[in-house]
C-alpha cells in the first residue's frame, strides 16, 4: 500500500514526503508551511512537499515556491478525491492554519497512522494532545523544527503516532462521536424532565 501510494505521487522509497491538504486560502497559512519546508530541506535529505487543494492563493504560493528555490521539491496536485490513498505513502502530514475548527484532515491521517504536525490553533489540541507535534501559529521556524524532528527521529515519531492512532480509534470514530452526541442529548432530555 505504501509503495503504491508513493508511486501514485511519483516518488520512490528514498524521498521523505510531507503532505498538506487544504484550501489554498489565507486562513490555511501555507506561506508558513513553505517557509518552514525551506528550512526542513536544509536538514532532511530527500524531503519533498506535496500540496493537495486549490483556492485563491494558488498563484501567490507558486510564486513563493519559486522565490524560495523550492520548485523541484514542491508539487501542487490540485483538488483530489484520493487523499486517503495518498496518505498511505506519507512520512508526515502538516497543517499550518491560523484558524481551525475540528481538523478533519488530521483525524483522517491519525486514524491511518500517519505522523503529523500542526499549528496549535482552534480544535487541533483537542485531537492532537502530543506536545512534540504542535507549534505556535504563524511561526515557520518552530514549524520547521517540529517537522525536522518528526522526520529524523523515527522511533519517537512511531511511538507518538501509535498513541495518537489508538486514541483516535478509541475516541473519534464516527460511532463513538454519535454515541457521545446521544449521551449529551439524553442528559439534556433528563435535565429538562427534572425541571
Amino acid at each position: 500500500e505504501r509503495a503504491e501510494a508513493r508511486e501514485l505521487l511519483g516518488f520512490g522509497p528514498e524521498e521523505r514526503i510531507v503532505l498538506c491538504v487544504g484550501r489554498l486560502a489565507h486562513e490555511k497559512n501555507m506561506r508558513v508551511l513553505l517557509e518552514a519546508f525551506a528550512l526542513v530541506r536544509e536538514g532532511v535529505s530527500g524531503a519533498v512537499l506535496v500540496i493537495v487543494g486549490d483556492g485563491p492563493c494558488d498563484g501567490d504560493l507558486r510564486a513563493l515556491v519559486s522565490d524560495l528555490g523550492l520548485v523541484p521539491y514542491v508539487s501542487f496536485m490540485g483538488a483530489r478525491r484520493d487523499v486517503t490513498q495518498i496518505m498511505a505513502g506519507l512520512d508526515l502530514l502538516a497543517l499550518t492554519s491560523t484558524i481551525e475548527g475540528f481538523p478533519n484532515v488530521l483525524l483522517e491521517g491519525a486514524l491511518l497512522g500517519v505522523p503529523l504536525v500542526a499549528a496549535d490553533v482552534g480544535g487541533v489540541r483537542d485531537l492532537v494532545n502530543e506536545p512534540d507535534t504542535l507549534f505556535p501559529r504563524g511561526n515557520h521556524v518552530a514549524a520547521a523544527a517540529v517537522m525536522r524532528e518528526t522526520l529524523r527521529n523515527q522511533r519517537a515519531t512511531a511511538d507518538r503516532t501509535a498513541r495518537l492512532q489508538a486514541r483516535c480509534h478509541r475516541d473519534f470514530t464516527a460511532a463513538r462521536m454519535v454515541e457521545r452526541w446521544l449521551a449529551l442529548y439524553d442528559a439534556d432530555s433528563c435535565a429538562e424532565e427534572r425541571s
